[in-house]
């Protein structure tokens, strides 16, 4: 037992595309991605990166990875990097690589929040589906590597209830690569109830990005692809725009940073119909110019709601994904009966991908459509709710009462990393 109502805990989020940190709710550090660099003779050094924060392993600590260097944050990503690859930061199984995290730690409490791992809480945030292994690598990991105190594994779904408020809802997360429809009820992620497919805001990104380049015959260049000088001929201001030699830059690093590219005009641009639309609806729907960073510019016009559509409707990459609404609805009809009720009024959105204009008023008018007579229906959604998961961690580890949940060192050093299981439902 790790009590005290003056614990200042910290509160971890990891996600597919960001990472946040914070100390309860008063600071918050936020990253993107992990990326693996492969060290070489050959490797050209990074220009204009003074501010670099590679994170280096000791010299000889591990063979497998003295060769490796990390590179870690926001600030870092926009720079030409020879051979430098891109690894997931989750497997398939969902199991954290922990050649990153510790890297993603070292950087988000050490270097950016300065704290001491050693006498600092940590509460994580997990996946809704329950996953035995991850939990406990995870605990073991924590205790072992940075000897910290006491820890605390919650799932997302149950902390963006929180956050909101509330103790049962469904909670409908929408991240870069999966969305889940999870009934939450007293605190608990109902497991037999819980709806996940495979799709998210890099699908639409990967999708845009196809269509751009096959359809459009548009090169989407990276960020660190070109250079502008800026001119003025004759009283006319613009930028001369030339090519780098990206030849050496890895083909992984090469394709998230064209989809970043793409990733920004899709925020832009997209929003979701509030009706599910059809080629003549297409029609009406008002074109606007973008102007990609290397100066290319792009009219769009019904392809702003045709890619975000393909969230409410079937997908042939998918086998039995018929909707958004459809996964909320069925997940409500796995509940008992005697809360359903409660989780259609407090349908909750949750993450990044539900960020776009129109997604709550969608969802507002189609479940009515497809749920049972007489059934009052509220889709909730808070500024916040891209980071829904941390605040409500935020939230929970910040309350007295909940102080006697920590797993603390000495549970671990007496019971081992199984004792996760009974301390985190």
């Amino acid at each position: 037992m790790y009590c005290g109502d003056d614990v200042s805990s910290c509160v971890i989020d990891i996600g597919s595309y960001q990472t946040r940190a914070g100390i309860q709710m008063h600071v918050i550090y936020i990253f993107n991605r992990v990326f693996w660099r492969r060290l070489s003779s050959k490797c050209d050094p990074i220009t204009n990166g003074d501010q670099d924060v590679e994170m280096v392993d000791a010299e000889g600590e591990n063979k497998s990875r003295s060769s490796k260097r990390l590179v870690v944050g926001s600030a870092e990503l926009n720079y030409k990097r020879d051979n430098m690859e891109i690894q997931p930061l989750f497997s398939d199984q969902g199991i954290l690589n922990f050649d990153f995290i510790e890297d993603i730690l070292n950087k988000s409490l050490i270097d950016n929040l300065m704290i001491n791992p050693k006498e600092t809480p940590l509460l994580f945030t997990e996946q809704a589906l329950h996953n035995k292994e991850a939990r406990i690598k995870l605990t073991e990991f924590m205790f072992e590597k940075y000897q910290v105190p006491a820890i605390f594994i919650c799932k997302a779904p149950v902390l963006a209830s929180f956050a909101c408020g509330r103790s049962t809802a469904i909670i409908v997360d929408s991240g870069s690569k999966t969305t889940y429809a999870t009934p939450v009820h007293d605190g608990y992620a109902l497991q037999k109830c819980i709806i996940k497919y495979d799709i998210g805001g890099q699908q639409l990104t990967s999708d845009l990005r196809t269509w751009l380049e096959n359809d459009r015959k548009i090169e989407v260049i990276p960020r660190f692809g070109f250079k502008k000088k800026f001119q003025n001929i004759n009283g006319v201001e613009n930028f001369e725009v030339s090519r780098l030699d990206i030849d050496g830059v890895h083909p992984s690093y090469l394709n998230w940073a064209k989809d970043e590219v793409v990733r920004e005009l899709k925020e832009e641009m997209f929003y979701v119909s509030e009706d599910q639309i059809d080629d003549r609806s297409l029609e009406t729907i008002k074109g606007l110019n973008y102007e990609l960073p290397d100066g290319q510019s792009i009219n769009l016009q019904g392809e702003r709601v045709s890619f975000t559509e393909k969230m409410f409707v079937p997908n042939e990459k998918l086998p039995g994904f018929t909707g958004i609404q459809h996964m909320i609805v069925e997940s409500i009809g796995k509940s008992d009966i005697d809360i359903r009720r409660d989780l259609f009024q407090n349908v909750i959105l949750s993450g990044g991908n539900t960020l776009f204009k129109g997604f709550l008023e969608r969802l507002q008018r189609q479940i009515p459509e497809i749920s049972p007579q007489n059934v009052k229906v509220k889709v909730i959604s808070s500024n916040e709710r891209k980071f829904s998961p941390w605040v409500g961690g935020s939230i929970l580890s910040s309350l007295g009462s909940f102080q006697q949940m920590w797993m603390s060192r000495q549970e671990y050093e007496e019971h081992g990393s199984i004792m996760i299981e009974r301390k985190c439902p």
